[in-house]
């Protein structure tokens, strides 16, 4: 998110494998503006941000990050949300499923099909009571117990 993740992520995809689509998040009308303001005045490094905003700031990161990419030759796309609201959000979030089950199907990978999220469903069913899992639950009363001295 922003500058934090420019050190370890984006020398990741731009020097790291050729594995990744990196998918930017950008924002086309923000609820608020927050100028920054013009202090540290004696600090040219920084002092030339004042009188921007902190949607200029998060924008320009952003194509600077894109452009990065481009000239490492990395695969990019941005999705741009017009604002920010449970619609818009609901939006994306079917988007990113739908997106999944296709790249599923491109790389020959089920998926719906998930092993470990499986498991924690029966385990639940299984503390619950829910008939037909009864060897679930012996199973999971017959685990180890927890020790002590890894226990905060």
């Amino acid at each position: 998110m922003g500058t934090t993740d420019q050190h370890s992520q984006v020398q990741l995809y731009t020097e790291g494998p050729f594995d990744k689509v990196v998918t930017f998040l950008g924002v086309g009308k923000y609820r608020i503006s927050m100028e920054i303001p013009k202090i540290f005045l004696d600090i040219p490094a920084v002092a030339f941000l004042g009188g921007h905003t902190m949607e200029e700031l998060i924008t320009a990161e952003q194509l600077a990050t894109e452009y990065a990419l481009m000239k490492a030759q990395r695969l990019n796309c941005t999705i741009t949300l017009p604002e920010v609201n449970a619609f818009t959000i609901g939006q994306l979030i079917q988007l990113l499923e739908i997106k999944t089950a296709f790249a599923g199907e491109l790389l020959n990978i089920n998926a719906f099909d998930q092993p470990g999220v499986e498991e924690g469903k029966n385990a639940t069913y299984a503390l619950l009571g829910r008939p037909g899992y009864e060897d679930k639950k012996e199973e999971l009363d017959s685990r180890p117990a927890k020790r002590k001295e890894y226990i905060l």
